[in-house]
């Protein structure tokens, strides 16, 4: 992911398990100049066609079709769209107020709203499926308040597919041998790469 500002790059850092990007914090005007940057036109061709993209797969199999189903963390609102129109009663809450409006632009029959996903205006055990992609990792102090929030919103038998960068081997070995290190300086904290191990258990 580019940073918005060129001359800012990233630093990463092992904290505990986990691996720390330092950059610029992932606010809300961030995101609202990441997706501008992402799709300057608003317009999704992709989505309108239903391309699931990479993660068609993962949605067929496990997401219900029965139900509403939410994208707790939408963005642009382009999975929303797209599962839309492959049969899914969905809907995208995300907390950039400028990012929703230009969707809703474009798409005004789309059903996203501004929102916070950690307090969703929602009763509980409302929705079959929580869909969150690239959200959790980005609160330094631990994932736990998507997850409780979560929880609450999701039926018994509901089904939640949450994806965050991982700790994978490369980056184990690269931290085994000590690459990751510098000094945070004037960075801010963007986002955690989660092992395994921990981020199973944070859920459980």
């Amino acid at each position: 992911m580019k940073n918005n500002h060129p001359n800012m790059t990233t630093l990463r850092i092992m904290e505990g398990n986990r691996l720390a990007y330092y950059q610029e914090a992932a606010t809300s005007d961030y995101w609202t100049e990441h997706w501008k940057k992402i799709n300057p036109n608003p317009r999704m061709p992709w989505a309108e066609a239903g391309n699931l993209l990479r993660l068609s797969y993962i949605f067929q199999r496990y997401l219900p079709k029965k139900g509403k189903i939410i994208e707790a963390g939408c963005g642009m609102g382009g999975y929303v769209l797209a599962l839309q129109k492959n049969g899914y009663d969905i809907e995208g809450v995300d907390y950039s107020s400028e990012t929703i409006s230009t969707t809703l632009s474009i798409y005004p029959d789309l059903p996203v709203r501004v929102g916070d996903v950690t307090a969703l205006d929602v009763p509980d055990e409302y929705y079959s499926g929580y869909i969150s992609l690239g959200v959790v990792e980005h609160r330094h102090e631990g994932p736990e308040p998507f997850f409780k929030e979560g929880y609450r919103v999701l039926t018994n038998d509901g089904i939640g597919l949450i994806s965050v960068p991982h700790m994978n081997s490369l980056r184990k070995i690269k931290a085994k041998i000590g690459l990751f290190k510098g000094e945070i300086g004037n960075k801010e904290f963007y986002q955690f790469a989660y092992d395994d191990d921990e981020f199973t258990e944070l859920l459980q």
